[in-house]
C-alpha cells in the first residue's frame, strides 16, 4: 500500500492505525518526494527528462515522487549532487513523554547507562 492510499483509508483520522515506524518512513520519503518534484518543477522538465537528467528511469522518478523508493543513502545523496540539493539527514534522541520512564543502572565496573523502558500501559509498546 503506497501513500496516497494510506492517506486516504476510510474516515479514520488521517495515519491513525499507522505505527510510529511508518509514520517517520512515510514522513521522511514524502519529504524526498516533495523535494525532487519541487527541484523538477522549477528546472521545468517533465519526468522522462528529468530521468535522462539524473540518468535514472522515468519510473523510477515516478516511484521517487511519489514516496515509493526506498534509497540508499549513497544513492541519495548522489542524486542530491546531481541536482545541486543539500542532503542533511538528522538523528535526535526522541523526547522524554510521560510515558517514558527513565532508570539509571551502575553496572560491574562502575559504568552508568541510562535505561529507557516504554511504558507497559501501551499496546504497543511505542513511545509517542
Amino acid at each position: 500500500m503506497n501513500i496516497r492510499e494510506k492517506a486516504t483509508i476510510d474516515s479514520k483520522p488521517l495515519f491513525a492505525e499507522l505505527t510510529s515506524k511508518e509514520r517517520t518512513l512515510n514522513k521522511i520519503k514524502a519529504s524526498i518526494a516533495s523535494a525532487f518534484m519541487r527541484r523538477r518543477i522549477t528546472m521545468e522538465m517533465n519526468q522522462k527528462s528529468f530521468a535522462a537528467y539524473l540518468g535514472i528511469t522515468q519510473g523510477m522518478v515516478s516511484k521517487i515522487e511519489s514516496g515509493e523508493c526506498n534509497f540508499t543513502i549513497e544513492r541519495i545523496v548522489d542524486l542530491c549532487d546531481k541536482l545541486d540539493l543539500k542532503f542533511e539527514p538528522t538523528i535526535k534522541e526522541k523526547s522524554c513523554a510521560q510515558n517514558i520512564l527513565l532508570q539509571k543502572f551502575n553496572l560491574q565496573n562502575n559504568w552508568n547507562v541510562n535505561i529507557v523502558s516504554k511504558d507497559l500501559g501501551n499496546p504497543d509498546g511505542e513511545v509517542a
